[in-house]
């Protein structure tokens, strides 16, 4: 689940819309895991990333 670009849904009510958008968009483009694509968008290092998402996904 952590490398499935849809599951940027558990996060875009707390990181914003359009800055979820732009993380997927830029994964897909680019052929990247979500934590790699929003690291060299410069929004997030991978390692906060993924405890992000990781916290997310133990909520469901």
């Amino acid at each position: 689940m952590m490398n499935n670009l849809s599951s940027i849904t558990l996060l875009a009510p707390e990181i914003g819309y359009d800055i979820a958008a732009s993380i997927v968009k830029d994964a897909k483009q680019r052929h990247l895991s979500l934590a790699e694509s929003a690291e060299s968008l410069g929004l997030f290092s991978i390692d906060d990333f993924e405890v992000l998402l990781k916290h997310k996904l133990s909520q469901q």
